[in-house]
């Protein structure tokens, strides 16, 4: 059983000022998942490459995956996108689970053995990433990129928080489309090996 201190005497003196934090802090995380959301709306699709905009606003992630029915899966190829999207996240640097944009592949953490395919992996990772991307070793994730260490005023401010989401997704987007071809090739290059 937790020991009541003095710090609980502080919050219980002044829980009106706790209960206004709190509703602040969700209409902060509101404001910034609808800026976060909404940078789908201002890109558009390059030319030849359709993405499919996917997104968990519960779980603060949202993404575009592009490739479909790769290699004759259901699923797609890659996906793009802004991961661990809070507060919390935005402000430190060194969070437990920072907010970044990633790179992803579906097909090298497939749940089903057979479907993986983990030379994507290095097929992938030999593409020059966007600036500021960096490999990783996590399953799925080719190139990461913290985007931690916002300021306040950073967050307060829809334009800047819609600057910080816009730029980085359309970043990644035009690496897409500058790899298009590359990536496409991939694919044929593993239909003929079968």
């Amino acid at each position: 059983m937790p020991v009541l201190d003095s710090s609980h005497r502080i919050l219980l003196e002044n829980l009106e000022s706790y209960q206004l934090a709190q509703q602040c802090m969700g209409e902060i995380e509101t404001t910034i998942w609808e800026v976060a959301h909404g940078v789908k709306d201002g890109i558009a699709n390059p030319p030849g490459l359709p993405l499919v905009w996917n997104s968990d606003q519960r779980q603060g992630w949202f993404q575009a995956d592009a490739f479909p029915n790769w290699d004759g899966s259901s699923k797609h190829l890659i996906a793009v996108g802004i991961e661990d999207i809070s507060v919390a996240n935005l402000l430190t640097p060194d969070a437990g689970a920072p907010c970044r944009a990633f790179i992803y592949t579906h097909m090298e953490a497939a749940s089903n053995e057979a479907a993986k395919r983990p030379e994507i992996r290095s097929q992938l990772s030999a593409l020059v990433p966007p600036k500021g991307f960096v490999p990783s070793a996590q399953d799925g994730y080719i190139f990461v990129k913290p985007l931690g260490n916002l300021s306040v005023d950073s967050l307060l401010s829809r334009a800047g928080l819609k600057a910080v989401f816009h730029d980085q997704m359309r970043e990644l987007i035009d690496w897409l489309a500058a790899h298009r071809l590359a990536i496409e090739a991939l694919g044929k290059r593993g239909k003929t090996k079968r």
